[in-house]
């Protein structure tokens, strides 16, 4: 059965790093006075948590297949790869409704029963259904985000920045990814969580032991695949959170090296993921807005 985790919550300040382009009207769908969202859930794939939960506003889940196509969020959960759920993002999926997007929260195979890369094949999996089935969903195949938090972050990374990263999404938000698995399982700082995350990584994710674990980590940072093809980014990360920000900031600068657009938020203090929400959200409906302007 998957398990869930929470972290606590710490008051914290916000440092913006970076740009991103000037903001964009889009044309979206407005839900005020409807009733409350539909949520539908589908499976994309014949293999265990292969299945994702559809949010739509009211009136376009009423509309016929093919009409009143909408901007659409794809969320990837967090949970250090070997737990979560797509529920745990149910109120991060219907703040997106009541913005006018469709929020779309999946599940994908968690280690240490299906070791990597089942869960980024798992996500390119379900992008591509969502594009094969995107008129019965009501989505606009051009205007597609995903976001990701904590290990659903680096999953979501990993799939954009796989071959033409740009023909499955639009854009890229991440919150406190660790993308440089190297990077945390050599961490020499370790904290308690951190320490945890580390064993995680190397025993139940990749399944290396010993001398191979090196190699195989090696092989293992999303920073490597990067190129001028992915889509744009917006990075979350806190200063002193368990997952090093330097993940974040080092992705920042790769993606901007690359040529393409890439914004980075440290918050101060030690929150991590979906803990600083409230606080990120803003930026992100302000990001949102300019990476789903209306197609020219």
């Amino acid at each position: 059965m998957r398990s869930r985790y929470t972290i606590p919550i710490v008051a914290s300040l916000t440092l913006t790093v970076g740009a991103v382009g000037a903001i964009g009207a889009g044309s979206f769908y407005s839900i005020a006075d409807e009733a409350r969202p539909s949520v539908r859930q589908f499976g994309y794939g014949e293999l265990p948590d292969n299945d994702l939960d559809l949010y739509l506003p009211a009136a376009v889940a009423a509309a016929k297949p093919g009409l009143m196509m909408t901007p659409t969020v794809v969320l990837v959960h967090g949970g250090s790869w070997t737990r979560g759920d797509k529920e745990d993002l149910a109120k991060q999926a219907q703040q997106l409704v009541e913005a006018g997007y469709v929020a779309i929260s999946v599940n994908y195979r968690l280690a240490p029963e299906s070791p990597w890369p089942a869960q980024r094949k798992d996500l390119v999996t379900a992008l591509k259904w969502i594009r094969a089935h995107a008129l019965d969903l009501h989505v606009d195949t051009s205007r597609i985000v995903v976001l990701g938090s904590s290990a659903g972050g680096e999953i979501a990374a990993a799939a954009l920045t796989q071959g033409a990263g740009r023909k499955l999404a639009r854009g890229l938000i991440t919150m406190s990814a660790p993308y440089d698995l190297g990077l945390i399982a050599r961490d020499t700082t370790l904290t308690d969580e951190s320490a945890e995350l580390a064993e995680t990584v190397t025993r139940d994710l990749l399944g290396c032991v010993s001398e191979e674990c090196d190699i195989d980590l090696e092989k293992r940072s999303v920073f490597d695949d990067v190129d001028s093809q992915d889509p744009p980014s917006l990075l979350f990360a806190s200063q002193r959170e368990w997952v090093d920000p330097q993940n974040s900031i080092r992705y920042h600068q790769v993606a901007l090296a690359q040529g393409l657009e890439s914004r980075l938020v440290v918050f101060q203090g030690r929150r991590h993921g979906m803990t600083y929400w409230r606080d990120a959200w803003p930026i992100v409906q302000e990001w949102l807005t300019a990476r789903m302007a209306a197609p020219k």
